[in-house]
């Protein structure tokens, strides 16, 4: 899984943000059935960038060399690209959209909005049914990865 976090966390959490680290949690083992643990979690930048400085191609692609390194390190099946992860690469290729699998670094690779895209509606005051679409559609994409990717 590749999420970005631009703040840096404990080793014990994946988020800065204790409601979206819980969150994410309870995304991955209720729709893989697996805990996080069990999959490998890089900060997609693999370096601690502010918001500001991630749009930097050349620090992204240092950055992205990585990412190849552990695909045949560890024989990654699939990327599961998520939350400020996703809008990064959203951002550099709009022709990319959340939910469809599509390949990167030659393996199947699926953009997902985060837990912190709920934790945001939360506390923004978005209706409850709009949190619940949204975490319905979060679930289902997760679903569809693992189907479709882990399970292939």
């Amino acid at each position: 899984f590749l999420i970005h976090n631009p703040f840096k966390s404990d080793q014990n959490r994946y988020f800065h943000d204790s409601k979206v680290d819980a969150l994410f949690r309870k995304i991955i083992e209720t729709t893989t059935g697996f805990t996080v643990d069990s999959f490998l979690v890089r900060e997609v930048l693999r370096c601690h960038f502010g918001n500001e400085e991630i749009m930097h191609p050349e620090w992204f692609e240092n950055c992205s060399t990585n990412i190849e390194k552990d695909i045949q390190q560890f024989g990654i099946k699939g990327l599961l690209i998520i939350g400020g992860a996703a809008r990064f690469y959203l951002n550099t290729n709009s022709s990319l959209k959340a939910g469809e699998i599509f390949k990167m670094h030659g393996v199947p690779s699926m953009l997902v909005s985060g837990p912190g895209r709920i934790v945001f509606m939360q506390q923004k005051g978005y209706s409850n049914q709009q949190v619940t679409e949204e975490k319905k559609r979060i679930f289902l994409m997760m679903k569809r990865f693992k189907e479709e990717v882990i399970q292939a």
